[in-house]
């Protein structure tokens, strides 16, 4: 098991890494949409106008006349009536292209990961606390010690009972774990953005029954035990049977939806709205309010 220290510059890696694959992609968008509009030739010296009754119909107006010398250009479809477009639209994009490359750049500079140990450090010596009490005033404590030991009961639990249908673990959450959908994926690298602590498929024993619930978490908000079941593969027999099975034992054991588990739903396509998985954790799970979605 990694130290807090270890975990806090595992993050702190993962940010950096984040930024830096953005301005390198914002730096690389740039650069190739310059030469596109290289190709394109220097500033318009005409204004574009669409008619007002046929908004098919495009004319162009040299900058500094009035409309009245307006000379018809074509449709959509002109390749002058294109170019026009291109060169307004490109440059915005480099025009937003460069603010958010700046951005990016002074935030890099500037930007310090917060770190409790750090910021103790700093203090006089007469008011550093202690490594107990620090651990505690920053809430991680409770949290870490609960992961430990259910990341050894998971272990412990996995070896005695198995990992049932362990070909479906086919997609990486961001800590590595290996999950069976991409929504679950979703689900828990929202839930390590928003430092909770949770184990995946950790076996419960519930009423004389083992279940494994998509997600067990340390509810930093209560600081109990609640269960995330997402429900997706509803179009598989199977699925829909264990997911029934769940349910039932929930309700045998009075575990009540939104306080002791949480459900979260795909639409019919099979698409997860990520937008929702950031409201629930941050409206029933985390103790700050005031938490943004990254």
């Amino acid at each position: 098991m990694r130290s807090n220290k270890t975990e806090n510059r595992s993050g702190e890696s993962e940010r950096n890494m984040d930024l830096t694959k953005e301005l390198k992609r914002c730096r690389q968008l740039h650069y190739r949409l310059v030469r596109r509009r290289n190709r394109l030739g220097a500033a318009d010296t005409i204004r574009l106008l669409r008619d007002e009754r046929n908004s098919g119909y495009y004319y162009a107006v040299r900058i500094g006349e009035t409309n009245d010398t307006r000379r018809y250009l074509g449709t959509s479809a002109s390749e002058e009536v294109k170019v026009v477009q291109e060169r307004r639209f490109l440059d915005r994009a480099l025009l937003n292209l460069e603010k958010s490359i700046r951005r990016l750049e002074k935030f890099g500079r500037e930007y310090r990961p917060f770190d409790a140990a750090v910021i103790n450090a700093s203090l006089p010596k007469a008011y550093q606390l202690a490594e107990d009490h620090l651990r505690e005033v920053i809430g991680a404590d409770q949290a870490q010690k609960w992961l430990r030991q259910a990341l050894l009961e998971k272990e412990r639990l996995d070896s005695l009972l198995g990992v049932p249908y362990p070909e479906e673990l086919k997609h990486s959450a961001k800590n590595g774990v290996m999950m069976r959908s991409k929504s679950e994926v979703v689900i828990a690298n929202a839930l390590l953005d928003a430092g909770i602590a949770f184990v995946y498929e950790l076996p419960v024993k519930v009423r004389g029954k083992w279940i494994r619930p998509d997600f067990t978490i340390y509810c930093p908000k209560t600081g109990r035990i609640i269960y995330w079941e997402h429900v997706g593969m509803l179009h598989s027999e199977r699925y829909r049977n264990d997911f029934a099975l769940k349910m039932d034992t929930y309700h045998w054991a009075k575990l009540v939806p939104g306080v002791d588990f949480l459900l979260s739903f795909e639409d019919l396509k099979g698409n997860l709205n990520s937008d929702i998985i950031d409201v629930m954790i941050r409206e029933l799970l985390l103790e700050d309010e005031t938490w943004i979605a990254g």
